[in-house]
């Protein structure tokens, strides 16, 4: 395996106190343990984790990779010290499964213009719903590899407000 990678989804349900009480130590054994075999480790969290955004950059994973609860910019600035790669977040079902593929394309370029590319892994929030249009997936791949050129085909476009009724 290139990447090994180890999922949390309660990191953001438990305090900053509680994880350096429980998890600081096993995490910085495990992604140690992944350095010394030359392969990539990274940490992937569920929910909004941001108060423990900073301690889990101190466990020394080469990545994280948060979900859309997560102000990706908030999460660069405080993972740059630590030198870990940030992955996320584009939202699963507003964008990915029901916005079409210029909603996709404007959402990747917006926040590769809000966050940079240094260190930064454009993916899903979390795990893409079944029935997303390959279009969809098609125009955020366009979207990462060249931005400039779609953020000029999105000059004037505007996303369309569906008004969904829900009982």
């Amino acid at each position: 395996m290139d990447v090994i990678a180890v999922v949390d989804p309660v990191i953001s349900q438990i305090s900053p106190r509680h994880f350096k009480a429980f998890l600081v130590k096993p995490f910085q054994s495990i992604f140690k343990f992944i350095k010394e075999r030359n392969r990539f480790s990274s940490l992937f969290v569920c929910g909004d984790a941001t108060k423990n955004m900073e301690i889990m950059g101190e466990t020394a994973p080469d990545s994280i990779f948060v979900d859309e609860n997560i102000d990706m910019l908030q999460a660069k600035t405080i993972l740059a010290p630590f030198n870990v790669v940030l992955g996320g977040n584009i939202p699963l079902t507003t964008i990915m499964l029901y916005g079409s593929q210029q909603d996709n394309m404007k959402y990747v370029v917006d926040l590769l213009a809000k966050i940079g590319t240094k260190n930064v892994i454009i993916a899903p929030g979390c795990d893409m719903p079944y029935d997303v249009p390959e279009d969809n997936t098609i125009g955020v791949l366009q979207a990462v590899q060249e931005p400039d050129v779609i953020r000029t085909a999105l000059l004037d476009y505007q996303s369309v407000e569906e008004n969904i009724h829900i009982d």
